[in-house]
């Protein structure tokens, strides 16, 4: 994935390159087992403990409300191969039962003006070989606000949506199937941007994962 990053980041709280497969058997699908079929779920994200400010028409927040798409191997027939370019909708299916076993997160970080669904196609191919994707559609950032200046803030959403999905509660479908600790966080545009932030920003350093892909 060639991607650009435009620039630095401010402090925040908290092929398919973008892929990283591999960890000891059982911890995670191997390469040669897939392709597989591809359900996703939209969730509502809530991050009470740090606000959104004013921007554009809208007021100040006291929280960050973060859209995310989940695309995931699913159980059933492999989905068909997706076109990388945006797909309104997909193959995925809806809530589908997620695939036995525990696998890589991947999180896709948006450019400016952008979507979660601008990288539908590159979700769903990385999930038909194994990977869970998360793609987070950010409060200001988006394409119905378009305000840039929140990148500062965008690493903390992201470490946020790690957090989330790497603490589901037990009933929750997809609880256990998602290893924060093993894939990646990727960028395009100011996506490369807050993925720089997440991995390299001395005040918002998040760990988790083995690379960052911009």
């Amino acid at each position: 994935v060639a991607l650009a990053a435009p620039g630095l980041v401010g402090c925040s709280s908290g092929d398919d390159a973008a892929a990283r497969d591999g960890g000891p058997a059982g911890t995670a699908a191997e390469p040669d087992d897939g392709p597989f079929a591809v359900g996703q779920r939209d969730l509502t994200l809530v991050d009470t403990t740090r606000g959104t400010p004013a921007a554009a028409d809208l007021p100040a927040r006291p929280d960050r409300t973060i859209e995310v798409r989940v695309v995931y191997p699913a159980d059933g027939d492999a989905s068909p191969e997706p076109d990388l370019v945006p797909v309104p909708g997909g193959t995925a299916t809806a809530d589908a039962e997620p695939r036995d076993g525990e696998f890589p997160l991947v999180v896709i970080a948006h450019g400016y003006a952008g979507r979660a669904e601008n990288f539908q196609g590159w979700a769903e191919r990385l999930a038909r070989r194994g990977h869970v994707v998360a793609l987070p559609t950010f409060p200001l950032s988006n394409r119905d606000v378009g305000v840039a200046e929140d990148v500062r803030d965008q690493p903390g959403d992201v470490s946020f949506v790690i957090d989330e999905l790497g603490g589901l509660a037990p009933d929750d479908p997809l609880a256990g199937h998602v290893d924060v600790g093993r894939g990646a966080v990727a960028g395009h545009s100011l996506g490369a941007a807050t993925a720089l932030g997440v991995a390299y920003d001395s005040c918002g350093v998040d760990d988790r994962g083995d690379a960052t892909v911009l």
